[in-house]
């Protein structure tokens, strides 16, 4: 492993990869003991420097709030040249906001509309402190501002990161994220040249970021006939409240919203008015709330009828199946299911049986089911939101929340019983593991170890290296195949090993200023193919990439693909998508090592139409009959 030797205050700090936390666009992030970070600028130039010493010789951090993470202290190299700097430590339970947009994610952790009016109101007050200081953030969005999912009522409700771009006196913000960026600025092609940003600029920001959280939307979000793309339908001024929109099922309904907050949106994403936005318009909203005393949800007062209820009474038109074959719901649960693995039994021929992680209110269950319903349903234990699970052999892994810890546990009898307590390491805050049929994969001392049960005992060797603190693993539904990613110093390489122990390995291939910010691996039913899915970010642009693995053939990389926001399925050279426009299939072919990506036209083929309401954070998985499609609650059979 390499590590870089840096200078604080003249003194040499060793920074080890290990020690990486995150990979971005413009830098590095590295721990820095238990309270601090050390951001590393990829390219550091005079700009840089300039900046940050204009921040401190004014000093700025004596006068913003505490939730504004700002730089600390000059890092330097041996010739005593600015390369970045130190600043506080987020606390590693803090989520960014962009979380709250996930419908799944705000009901797993309880979080209510009053919990999230609270967050953003705090947001809105340290929002506004920046702007008495003359600060713009400029490139403020749901990534770089965050919350504790777990106490959302407390006093500094968010925090404030990559501050270090701030538009501050003559040096501008030189970033910028699409889906919040002002479109009275599309036209700006670099904004690092000059100072563009306004108060206007912010607010518009953040009542981008107000609506994707309230409603789980984007205020440009839905389906439009004519203007497919985000960046048309703002140009057009066509907003979710449009008519000519289809608006999507899995967010909350508009009337939801308060008359003035609907009035504003109007304002905003229709008229195209630049409207400073008053604190009273979060207030006056939090203090009109109801509980609609049939479904328990909030909502103003002043509707006549809970918008919820009235939504749920209204059926949706029925969508004629075409392609694929019925929808059956195997499995419905009043909490919510975490996890799903499928698994094939030879006494069960033809069909393939799940087991799945059940929560309700705060008991975690395995439930046991396959095409008939439910077989068996076992009570775990009790526990907060947040647990991670995997499955082996008639064995469950239990990971609690922010711990390293690995509870095995025996599933086979009518109770769970306790195998082995293991140690794995991390990857940024999460716990390293996967599982496939027979096997549990862990990290331990710099190695990948692979764990079975034999005659009771749990039984460990060693079957690859790992980098530490900085390897992830994933575990293949099908065989004993596994596939990971080794980070250094923002370099990766992706790696997996056969189901009989051959190893590959590649190195990824980004652009300069290129980060990623999700990673999933799928695995090809064959049982010899694995598909790496990246989602990135460059200059305020998202991509989203595939790249197909197979024994004998060379990677195979698909540049563009259709958005993901959950890893897709895959169905020998098809895959499936979910989407909030519904299922959506592409096809692979393999000729010559050549790869052809198969564009069906807007509804030719391209949308698999399925009575279903689909969402784009709903979870697949590939079945000997089709997928299952797993949402929030219910488990569907879709039929090939």
């Amino acid at each position: 492993m390499s590590s870089r030797t840096v200078f604080i205050a003249q003194q040499p700090i060793k920074l080890d990869s290990a020690d990486l936390i995150q990979a971005g666009g413009e830098g590095l992030v590295f721990a820095h003991g238990r309270d601090q970070v050390i951001k590393l600028y990829h390219q550091p130039h005079s700009a840089h420097a300039d900046k940050l010493n204009y921040l401190w010789q004014n000093q700025l951090e004596k006068v913003l709030p505490t939730a504004v993470y700002w730089p600390h202290t000059a890092v330097t190299n041996a010739q005593k040249e600015l390369v970045g700097y130190t600043m506080r430590r987020l606390p590693p339970d803090w989520q960014p906001l962009k979380r709250l947009s996930n419908p799944t994610y705000a009901r797993r952790h309880a979080l209510t509309l009053p919990d999230i009016l609270h967050i953003l109101r705090h947001a809105w007050q340290v929002l506004h402190t920046l702007h008495q200081q003359n600060i713009i953030v400029g490139d403020l969005n749901d990534h770089n501002i965050f919350f504790n999912p777990h106490d959302p009522h407390q006093k500094n409700a968010t925090a404030w990161l990559d501050t270090d771009s701030y538009q501050i006196g003559p040096y501008p913000c030189p970033v910028a994220l699409q889906t919040f960026l002002d479109p009275q600025l599309y036209h700006i092609a670099d904004f690092a040249q000059q100072p563009v940003f306004t108060v206007e600029s912010d607010w518009y920001a953040f009542f981008v970021l107000l609506i994707k959280s309230v409603l789980h939307v984007h205020p440009y979000g839905g389906t439009h006939h004519t203007h497919k793309t985000l960046t048309s339908r703002a140009a057009h001024r066509i907003s979710l409240l449009n008519g000519t929109v289809t608006y999507p099922p899995q967010a909350q309904p508009p009337d939801i919203l308060s008359d003035s907050l609907h009035s504003h949106l109007r304002r905003v994403f229709e008229k195209g008015e630049r409207p400073l936005f008053p604190s009273h318009l979060i207030d006056d909203y939090a203090q009109s709330l109801k509980m609609c005393a049939h479904c328990g949800q909030p909502f103003p007062q002043t509707r006549p009828h809970c918008p919820h209820c009235q939504r749920q009474n209204t059926p949706p038109p029925p969508t004629p199946a075409q392609n694929m074959g019925a929808v059956r719901c195997l499995f419905q649960t009043e909490g919510h299911i975490v996890q799903v693995w499928l698994q094939y039994e030879t006494q069960f021929a033809g069909q393939r049986r799940f087991r799945a992680v059940v929560q309700q209110d705060k008991l975690y269950s395995l439930v046991y089911a396959g095409l008939g319903g439910p077989v068996n349903d076992m009570p775990l234990f009790t526990g907060q939101t947040g647990y991670q699970f995997g499955y082996f052999a008639g064995h469950l892994v239990v990971n609690p929340p922010q711990r390293t810890q690995l509870l095995v546990l025996d599933v086979s009898g009518l109770e769970p019983t306790r195998l082995a307590l293991l140690d794995t390491a991390q990857f940024g805050d999460t716990a390293v593991f996967a599982t496939t049929p027979q096997h549990l994969y862990r990290l331990a001392n710099g190695y990948i170890m692979q764990a079975s049960v034999r005659d009771g005992l749990l039984v460990e060797e060693v079957v690859g290296t790992a980098y530490p603190n900085q390897t992830r693993l994933w575990g293949s539904p099908f065989n004993d195949m596994i596939a990971g990613v080794y980070r250094s110093f923002g370099e990766y390489t992706f790696f997996y090993r056969t189901a009989v122990g051959q190893w590959h390995e590649y190195r990824l291939a980004l652009q300069p200023g290129e980060s990623i910010q999700e990673m999933f691996v799928v695995f090809n039913d064959n049982g010899q193919e694995a598909d790496l899915f990246l989602h990135t970010r460059q200059q305020g642009q998202t991509f989203y990439k595939s790249t197909m693995y197979a024994l004998a053939q060379n990677p195979l990389t698909l540049p563009e693909i259709t958005p993901f926001q959950t890893a897709p399925a895959r169905r020998g050279d098809t895959l499936y998508v979910a989407t909030n426009q519904g299922l959506l299939r592409e096809k692979k072919h393999i000729q010559s090592q050549l790869l052809e990506r198969l564009v069906c036209k807007k509804g030719v083929n391209t949308a698999v139409d399925i009575d279903l309401p689909l969402a784009a954070h709903h979870q697949l998985h590939t079945h000997d009959r089709g997928l299952l499609v797993q949402t929030d609650q219910h488990l569907f059979l879709v039929e090939a």
